[in-house]
């Protein structure tokens, strides 16, 4: 099979964030090419000739929206291509890539989440993340994504405007029996911290030292800290 593509959504507002990501994506991870879905006309950002940028978005201020995106832009580019049965990673914007992942090519079914440790295997779906989600492009995952984007709509509300990794999980159980989805371990795979307390971020860098995952989420705008990226990519290469 050939390498995979990487997709993702970037808003106006994360520019710089992209910058220090992206080009881990390009040289670390394997991936073949980088579709970047925006909102911005992206003139004054530098960007590798093998990465693509599709402006299908207009800015908005809408939470439930900008949380919305990156389905929408998978499901666009899936809808799109003419690359079928191509593997497909969407990743967030904030994952940082620190060693190669072609391994995702032979290692999943038709879907591939990550999934917490420690869990007994009737409750592995409940709670993925949606800053990682890996796939072939076919007839049938293409309609995995169309569900997602319908049960993203359905779950949005003002108490819950981030309804993306709640639908993804809510999507992945309704549909476990028509598709191979294989649960990938997150400590590895899309390594993150539970919350955004002082405790938990300590905890979770001990983690990230004693598992050297190959894919770092930055979440809850940790990505913002100053010194708090090299600091992962020093314990990556330790």
């Amino acid at each position: 099979m050939d390498r995979f593509d990487i997709i993702t959504y970037c808003s106006s507002d994360c520019i710089d964030l992209l910058d220090q990501t992206i080009y881990s994506w390009l040289f670390c991870s394997g991936a073949n090419k980088v579709h970047i879905y925006t909102d911005h006309l992206w003139e004054d950002c530098r960007i590798d000739k093998s990465a693509m940028v599709y402006r299908i978005f207009e800015p908005t201020k809408d939470v439930a929206e900008h949380y919305a995106r990156k389905a929408k832009a998978l499901l666009y580019h899936m809808e799109n291509t003419h690359q079928k049965n191509t593997g497909l990673l969407l990743l967030d914007i904030d994952c940082l890539v620190v060693r190669n992942i072609e391994w995702l090519n032979w290692c999943v079914g038709d879907i591939g989440v990550t999934v917490y440790p420690n869990i007994k295997q009737e409750h592995k779906l409940n709670n993925i993340s949606a800053g990682f989600l890996f796939l072939r492009n076919l007839p049938k995952t293409i309609e995995f994504v169309r569900e997602w984007n319908r049960l993203q709509e359905d779950l949005a509300g003002p108490d819950k405007p981030s309804a993306d990794q709640a639908s993804l999980s809510e999507c992945a159980k309704r549909l476990d029996t028509k598709f191979h989805i294989t649960g990938l371990p997150m400590e590895h795979c899309n390594s993150h911290p539970n919350t955004s307390s002082v405790g938990e971020i300590k905890l979770w860098l001990k983690r990230v030292e004693e598992n050297n995952p190959s894919i770092i989420h930055f979440a809850f705008g940790l990505w913002k800290r100053k010194g708090m990226m090299k600091h992962v990519r020093e314990l990556c290469s330790g």
